[in-house]
């Protein structure tokens, strides 16, 4: 086992005794590579979560606008004070 294969091996919590069989180096290759796969499905879902999310915020950003500039008792934002104070 090479140098670099031994580092890399003791990294991943591999036995670094002996030669690692070609069956266990493919095993663990598939485990790391459907972890990546899953890792990547979490982050687009959680992409498509975020520009819903956005788009929510801005609907709502624009709402209190439009409240405030009627002038019915909209939403205070930021460090308004309530009309009473």
């Amino acid at each position: 086992m090479s140098k670099v294969a031994r580092g890399l091996a003791r990294r991943l919590g591999w036995a670094t005794t002996g030669a690692m069989s070609t069956e266990k180096i493919e095993e663990e290759l598939a485990h790391l590579a459907r972890a990546i796969e899953d890792l990547h499905e979490m982050v687009v879902d959680q992409g498509a979560r975020m520009d819903v999310l956005e788009r929510r915020v801005a609907m709502l950003l624009e709402r209190a606008a439009v409240a405030e500039a009627q002038n019915t008792g909209g939403v205070v934002i930021g460090d308004e004070r309530p009309p009473h104070y």
